[in-house]
């Protein structure tokens, strides 16, 4: 009896299933018999980032070279990478919010969507690898390049940047363009929310003679300070139950007047995949989809907000062994106090990431849908310390091929850059859409 009411529900869906593929769906008003197209979705969503930290660093002493200008300096040869001194454990960033999002359509397949998360909990955590009281000072705690506070943990919160969408979908097989499904949409996020800085500069406290502590803290603030322009195209064809799609997606950061950012990330995106729709009851507007997803991410060099972000900002003068005496500073070339510089964040390199997704719907009635998917992905090695010399966050001995200073004291500082290696990514999340 199953069989036969299952192949009897996929020939159903064979013959009447008229919904777009889900990356070029879009809210449609003034229809036949559909005058008014509203979507509320509201997505609880998880991120987490796995991973190892890092150094890159100068072995010995006897490995120095000198360059045009008799700076010191050794040779890529001669370097090394240090054993992990930090690890993601249990993750390197979790984030968890609440997603808002509404869709009203405008006209034939053009809709206006908005767009507001909520931010319960956005958590950067390292774990240090070695636990000795007493750091070596090879490591990057025993030299105070970092704080020393044995794990760092900080937590940011609260509402996140609101943005504003169209989508457009000048062919739509659903209005018997029986050629393609093809969607035009751009997305605009504003600085709305209060921006989230580095923690580490806001806790600051010493401990003991120059060693500085950063305790873990919340801090209820959870924006960017850009604006961000999506751009995005989808095509999709329908064939029997299935719906393969192509959708490509440009993201440009700008900043506003409150950006941390001194140079943030472009970000290109490539999806390919399909929908599966198994089955379908038109009469009570019931279906069950699944989606396959491969996505192809990569983003440029430039600053980001990662693992190591709260670390770097430790005190006004930064990475300085005392904040009384200056001349022990990292030759910092800018003015510490400057509000401008207090808080620029990290240099990251390039990177490219490869996930997987599969996401199941289940509209159980023609108003209400519930949703969830689980996505995986792999980020290869990367630099996270990588600053142009001269530029603003650069720090001489994180973001250099060169260590410049071979001396004792305060100087004779191993330095290195830092890069992330064994890096995953899992996301996955709920939902519930209500369709009006």
């Amino acid at each position: 009896m199953f069989r036969k009411f299952f192949s009897v529900s996929i020939i159903l869906g064979l013959f009447f299933s008229v919904h777009a593929a889900e990356v070029t769906e879009v809210a449609s008003s003034f229809d036949y018999k559909n005058p008014f197209d509203f979507n509320l979705d509201v997505k609880y969503l998880s991120t987490q980032h796995f991973g190892s930290i890092k150094r890159e660093y100068n072995t010995m002493i006897d490995g120095a070279y000198q360059d045009v200008n008799g700076n010191l300096y050794y040779a890529t040869t001669d370097r090394r990478v240090e054993t992990k001194e930090y690890e993601g454990n249990p993750h390197l960033m979790h984030m968890q919010k609440l997603l808002f999002d509404a869709e009203i359509g405008l006209y034939h397949n053009l809709s206006l969507s908005l767009q507001l998360p909520v931010i319960l909990s956005e958590q950067y955590k390292m774990v240090l690898f070695d636990t000795s009281v007493n750091p070596d000072d090879s490591t990057l705690a025993g030299q105070q390049l970092f704080p020393w506070a044995g794990n760092l943990d900080y937590t940011h919160k609260g509402l996140g940047d609101l943005s504003i969408g169209l989508q457009w979908a000048p062919f739509s097989e659903e209005r018997k363009n029986r050629f393609m499904s093809w969607l035009l949409g751009m997305n605009v996020t504003f600085p709305t929310a209060p921006v989230k800085t580095p923690e580490g500069m806001n806790k600051l406290t010493r401990s003991s003679g120059t060693n500085y502590i950063v305790p873990s803290g919340n801090a209820g603030k959870a924006g960017d300070g850009l604006f961000r322009f999506d751009f995005r195209t989808a095509v999709s064809k329908k064939y029997s139950i299935t719906e393969p799609y192509f959708q490509f997606m440009f993201s440009l950061p700008v900043n506003s007047s409150k950006s941390i950012y001194n140079d943030p990330k472009e970000a290109v995106v490539f999806n390919i995949g399909s929908d599966f729709n198994f089955w379908e009851n038109k009469k009570h507007g019931q279906r069950v989809k699944l989606r396959t997803d491969i996505e192809v991410a990569y983003t440029n060099k430039g600053n980001a907000y990662n693992a190591i972000a709260d670390a770097r900002a430790v005190s006004d003068e930064r990475w300085v062994a005392d904040p009384d005496n200056l001349s022990n500073s990292y030759n910092w070339p800018y003015v510490a106090t400057d509000s401008k510089n207090r808080n620029i964040l990290p240099v990251e390199d390039s990177w490219v990431q490869i996930s997987g997704m599969l996401k199941l719907s289940v509209r159980v009635y023609k108003y209400v849908e519930l949703g969830g998917f689980a996505k995986f992905g792999y980020r290869h090695k990367h630099y996270l310390t990588n600053a142009n010399p001269g530029t603003a966050g650069y720090i001489e001995g994180l973001d250099s091929e060169n260590t410049p200073w071979v001396g004792t004291g305060v100087q004779s500082k191993f330095g290195g850059r830092l890069l992330a290696e064994e890096y995953f990514i899992l996301d996955w999340g709920v939902n519930l859409k209500l369709l009006f």
